[in-house]
């Protein structure tokens, strides 16, 4: 039987449209159960863990690994719990935990403290007599005027136990600074007995005893 020309083209339509139909059966099948397989592998949650870290107020602070979506009460319950110094009110229990996260339990507060009162000091008794510190600055001077010389002595003449400050220093040789220790001497020693009391006075030496002789008394 010789087929005619439009017959073989039907036929090879045909042909084609079995084998464009197998192919689509082919890649639209799925296997009965795999929904659910694809479920239990990739579900939210699934065999998810996530790792702790739980310091402060527990018994047993460390790493702790629990299920992803755990919350702080968990986490503490897994460290043990709380201690009987754990600060609870401050904690949010129901918190939820990330991976990776730190919890830290803190401590109740201290009680306030009572002042105490400072001890009442007893009086220092007081001593019948202080000994007072006397500078040259402060001791004191005579402002009687100085005695008058007869002609042919020295121009002044100044007595040692009565003289101020600047009577003082109106001797030849006697400057502000000796003039002081010259009234600090007088005053340790409650007066000068002689003229030759002035040596123990630091910068007077013999030399200068001589030239400021003629210009004192006592």
């Amino acid at each position: 039987m010789v087929l005619t020309t439009a017959q073989k083209l039907a036929i090879a339509v045909g042909l084609l449209a079995l084998l464009a139909g197998l192919f689509l059966l082919s890649t639209t099948h799925t296997p009965q159960g795999s929904d659910s397989v694809e479920l239990l592998i990739h579900g939210p949650g699934a065999n998810e863990t996530i790792v702790v870290h739980v310091v402060g107020q527990v018994r047993n602070p460390g790493l702790y690994t629990i299920p992803a979506g755990a919350r702080v009460g968990q986490a503490v319950r897994a460290a043990g719990g709380f201690t009987a110094q754990a600060d609870r009110a401050a904690v949010n229990l129901a918190r939820v935990l990330d991976d990776g996260e730190q919890i830290t339990i803190g401590s109740l507060p201290s009680p306030p403290q009572q002042l105490q009162e400072p001890a009442a000091q007893s009086p220092q008794p007081s001593t019948p007599s202080q000994v007072s510190t006397v500078s040259p600055d402060t001791v004191p001077v005579s402002t009687q005027p100085l005695t008058q010389t007869q002609p042919g002595q020295p121009a002044v003449h100044v007595s040692l136990n009565q003289a101020s400050l600047e009577q003082l220093q109106q001797i030849p040789g006697i400057g502000p600074e000796l003039a002081a220790r010259i009234l600090y001497q007088r005053h340790q020693r409650g007066g000068f007995s002689r003229v030759e009391d002035l040596l123990e006075i630091k910068g007077i030496g013999p030399a200068t005893l001589e030239q400021i002789r003629p210009y004192v008394t006592l």
